[in-house]
């Protein structure tokens, strides 16, 4: 049975993570919100999820591996090791020429990034945590809603990259203007979202009953929209009218 709140936990950051910022800089306040949204999710899902990563090494080296990458490049290191490192003896040379001593310092050359960097693991790693824990009718709930959220981006990118310039209805100020980013502020974030999708909708459709009229539409619907055609994801073109057909016909048969 489904574990009603635990899931809408999970559904909540999951949804956050999809909608929020996907720009290129780091410590926006769009990734404020998935970060503190997941806090409460790692809280509930880490003990709840022991047991199965005590008994799944793959699952625990995954999590053990993703989290300690960042987190090891934050530990100080003695000079002497520090300065063997590439690149790290010039940094050290400067440093001494205008009278600082370099000290215990991290792997890391800018550990403010880096630690931002773990902190954008945060999401991710709660929502991993949390579906080792829900059954397979709430994992697949999880895994429509993202594609919903996936299929539901494409008309707004659509329309991005229809209204040109200056009227494209964008829902940041800093963004590719002229090419479609959807919900996120990037359009090669907005790219790899597509990409990501297209393994769920296969899996989402292996367990779903569908006529080979609706079947044929959806995969053609997400073939054509994480292809390499430039006129939907990156930019405006001449032939941009054919495209959209195509899409608009998935979307309807859908």
């Amino acid at each position: 049975m489904i574990n009603s709140g635990f899931l809408l936990l999970n559904a909540l950051v999951l949804v956050s993570a999809m909608l929020f910022g996907g720009g290129t800089r780091q410590g926006l306040a769009s990734d404020v919100a998935p970060q503190l949204l997941s806090l409460p999710l790692l809280a509930v899902a880490l003990p709840r999820a022991w047991p199965r990563l005590k008994t799944v090494p793959l699952a625990r080296a995954l999590l053990v591996l993703t989290v300690g990458l960042p987190l090891i490049q934050l530990v100080p290191m003695p000079p002497f090791l520090w300065e063997v490192l590439p690149g790290r003896r010039d940094i050290a040379a400067t440093l001494a020429a205008v009278g600082l001593d370099p000290g215990w310092r991290p792997l890391s050359l800018i550990p403010e990034a880096t630690f931002r960097s773990f902190l954008a693991l945060l999401p991710p790693v709660a929502i991993f945590l949390g579906v080792l824990d829900l059954d397979r009718d709430a994992r697949k709930l999880l895994m429509i809603l993202a594609v919903a959220i996936g299929v539901l981006s494409a008309p707004l990118a659509m329309l991005q990259v229809l209204g040109g310039q200056d009227s494209g209805p964008y829902l940041y100020d800093i963004t590719n203007v002229g090419r479609g980013v959807g919900f996120f502020a990037n359009a090669n974030h907005f790219g790899a979202l597509a990409y990501c999708l297209v393994p769920l909708s296969i899996a989402g459709l292996a367990d779903i009953r569908l006529t080979p009229p609706t079947t044929t539409s959806f995969l053609m619907f997400f073939r054509r929209l994480v292809s390499d055609d430039k006129n939907f994801c990156l930019d405006r073109r001449d032939k941009i009218r054919t495209p959209f057909r195509f899409r608009l016909r998935g979307l309807l048969f859908i």
